[in-house]
């Protein structure tokens, strides 16, 4: 498999994760609640009050970071997407020629069918 003793690897950064992700939502919306108390929330408003607390170019850096990643989640969705086309084509749900791999362990053509249904 793609991971080195999972019922103790995916516990561990399951934690890990949940606690990292908890602290990205609580702390910007502290400094928020902080900056801006009877602020009335809405799409962009985090720009908005970031532009305020430390200038414009906070502002800019958090659209260019929400951009990222929104790319970053659409990339995972990619290859997750052509994983799972890439195991049903193992198990003979889908056509067996979705299941080739490249030299280095990647489903290319599932890859490949995943990028033109999205597009």
């Amino acid at each position: 498999g793609d991971c080195i003793e999972p019922e103790k690897t995916f516990p561990k950064a399951m934690f890990i994760s949940v606690f990292f992700i908890a602290l990205t939502y609580f702390i910007p919306l502290l400094v928020a609640t902080g900056a801006e108390p009877n602020a009335s929330y809405c799409d962009g408003c985090f720009v908005d009050i970031a532009s305020k607390v430390a200038g414009p170019w906070l502002g800019y850096w958090i659209t260019i970071a929400a951009a990222f990643s929104c790319i970053g989640q659409f990339m995972a969705e990619m290859a997750s997407d052509s994983f799972q086309i890439m195991g049903m084509a193992d198990e003979g749900q889908l056509p067996k020629f979705l299941s080739t791999r490249s030299k280095y362990g990647t489903p290319t053509i599932a890859i490949f069918v995943s990028a033109t249904g999205v597009a």
